[in-house]
């Protein structure tokens, strides 16, 4: 049998993603991420949390680091 929560509190959310509290609810709020409600806990779907995240914007590439042909003043570029 599987191990996983189906659903996890404010506070393992935080935990488990990394992201604060703030975070959490703003998407809360915004309609992003979906929660619960089971007496006073605030619950999130396991799904819902993992459904949010890959809706998150994927990370840009960044220029080429200093040494491999990237133009900017870190390579001796004057402004």
């Amino acid at each position: 049998m599987d191990d996983k929560p189906l659903a996890h509190t404010i506070t393992a959310a935080c935990r488990l993603t990394g992201l604060g509290r703030t975070t959490i609810y703003a998407a809360l709020k915004s309609g992003a991420l979906s929660a619960r409600k089971c007496g006073r806990r605030t619950l999130i779907l396991a799904a819902d949390l993992e459904t949010f995240l890959q809706s998150l914007p994927s990370v840009r590439k960044f220029p080429k680091a200093v040494g491999e042909g990237g133009a900017g003043r870190l390579n001796g570029d004057q402004q």
